[in-house]
C-alpha cells in the first residue's frame, strides 16, 4: 500500500504527458545521433570523384576541381528536401550565392521523373541524377536532404542532414 501512495503523485495525467513528451524528445534525439557521428567523420575527408548525369544524360564528374561548392543530395518525394532546395533556389535568385556553386544530386530515382520535377520547381542551379546511387558512397550519405560543403581541394569542410535553419548563412560564409 505504501508503494501505491508513493506513486500517486507521479501518475497524474499532467505528469504522464510531461514524461511522455520527454521520452518522445529523447527518442527523436537518439535517432539523429548516427547522422551526427557520420557527418563528423566525413568532415575533413577527401571526396572521391563520382559521376552523375544531367537532363541530357551527359556525364558530369563531381566534385569540381579548384572550386568551392555545395553538394545537396535529395529526392523528389522528400518534403524536407523540397524546402531546403527552395531555400537555396531563393538564395540563388536573390544573388546571395552563385548558381554554379550549388549542385543538387537526386539519388536512386528515375532520371525522367527527377528532371520533370526539376522543371516544375524551376531550380536555378545545376541538378543531376544518380540512378545507381554510386555518388553516395564516398560521402556516406544516409538520408536526404544531406548537404556538404566541399572546398577547392575536394575536402568536406561541413556536412549536415535535414533542414538547417542556418543553411543559407553557412553557405554564404563558406563560398565567400
Amino acid at each position: 500500500m505504501k508503494i501505491k501512495k508513493a506513486l500517486v503523485p507521479y501518475l497524474k495525467p499532467s505528469k504522464l504527458i510531461h514524461y511522455g513528451i520527454w521520452v518522445l524528445m529523447l527518442f527523436l534525439l537518439s535517432q539523429r545521433i548516427p547522422s551526427w557521428i557520420t557527418n563528423y567523420r566525413v568532415e575533413g575527408k577527401l571526396v572521391e570523384p563520382f559521376v552523375v548525369f544531367n537532363a541530357e544524360d551527359a556525364p558530369q564528374t563531381l566534385p569540381l576541381l579548384q572550386k568551392k561548392q555545395i553538394i545537396i543530395f535529395w529526392a523528389t518525394w522528400c518534403k524536407p528536401c523540397e524546402l531546403e532546395l527552395s531555400r537555396f533556389n531563393r538564395a540563388v535568385a536573390d544573388k546571395e550565392i552563385s548558381a554554379d556553386s550549388v549542385v543538387a544530386v537526386s539519388v536512386g530515382e528515375e532520371p525522367s521523373a527527377v528532371f520533370a520535377e526539376v522543371r516544375s520547381r524551376g531550380y536555378l542551379f545545376p541538378v543531376f541524377a544518380d540512378l545507381a546511387s554510386r555518388s553516395t558512397q564516398s560521402l556516406e550519405v544516409q538520408a536526404t536532404p544531406q548537404v556538404y560543403h566541399v572546398d577547392a581541394d575536394r575536402k568536406v569542410s561541413y556536412a549536415t542532414m535535414g533542414v538547417s535553419p542556418l543553411a543559407i548563412m553557412r553557405a554564404r560564409w563558406f563560398l565567400r
